[in-house]
């Protein structure tokens, strides 16, 4: 099969940049505000937003764009074909009835975290992350992913929290952030209290597919009823657990 060509390969491109766009905005964007974000002219926006509204992957509503339905048979499709996803799941169904918590299943993307698996606990929570849902590793549980990756990175991500205000008010800076990482790598594990969230405690343990940090499993609950000492308490069936879903490796 003949390779594609250059302007194949940048429509390709383009069309992931506008997904992408749309994706981490909060509310429909308008055609100049999806052109400032992607850096491309609007009439070359406006010709890739008309494919993908075609195949329903965009909608447009009062002329403002959102990704459309068809998005989620992306999803849908991701979350049944991915091995350690299904695999995850029945150990933290088992780890979630052991301790009452809800456990969550984080997967390194790029320089940040992606929700991929989640199990209710038994008392409920003010917030619950969407799948999917992406999340910095400078702060919270994404720092127990961040600690293992290769020293380059884990320097653009301290550098991408320097400035970062936390619930407490506190101004994080990158050496700070670095140092968490060098203690978070020490103690293999990571206790958070209303650092991202308030009303969220939580621990977490890295999780490596050949040696390689691949994401991190967390047990979660409110932080009004769910203390430092609970947690540590419940660690090691946290590790039982991380290390039973490390053993998961051929992945994709």
């Amino acid at each position: 099969m003949s390779k594609p060509s250059q302007p194949h390969i940048r429509a390709v491109e383009r069309s992931v940049a506008i997904l992408q766009a749309l994706e981490r905005t909060q509310r429909p964007l308008r055609l100049k505000e999806i052109s400032e974000a992607v850096k491309l002219h609007s009439a070359t926006v406006s010709r890739v937003l008309a494919t993908l509204q075609a195949s329903n992957y965009v909608v447009e509503e009062d002329q403002r764009y959102r990704l459309g339905a068809a998005v989620l048979r992306l999803t849908h499709g991701y979350l049944v074909n991915d091995p350690l996803s299904q695999f995850a799941r029945p150990v933290m169904q088992s780890l979630t009835r052991l301790t009452g918590l809800t456990s969550t299943l984080h997967l390194l993307s790029g320089l940040e975290r992606l929700l991929s698996v989640r199990v209710d606990g038994f008392e409920p929570m003010q917030y619950q992350q969407p799948i999917g849902r992406w999340l910095p590793l400078f702060i919270g549980s994404g720092k127990t992913i961040a600690a293992f990756m290769p020293a380059q990175q884990q320097k653009e991500v301290a550098a991408l929290g320097h400035g970062h205000e936390t619930t407490s008010q506190h101004v994080l800076t990158a050496a700070e952030i670095l140092k968490d990482f060098e203690r978070i790598r020490q103690d293999r594990h990571l206790v958070s209290i209303g650092e991202r969230d308030i009303s969220i405690a939580s621990i977490s343990v890295p999780l490596f597919t050949d040696e390689t940090v691949a994401g991190s499993l967390s047990l979660t609950g409110p932080s009004d009823s769910t203390t430092q000492e609970q947690l540590e308490k419940i660690l090691p069936s946290l590790i039982s657990a991380g290390h039973e879903i490390s053993r998961m490796k051929s992945y994709s």
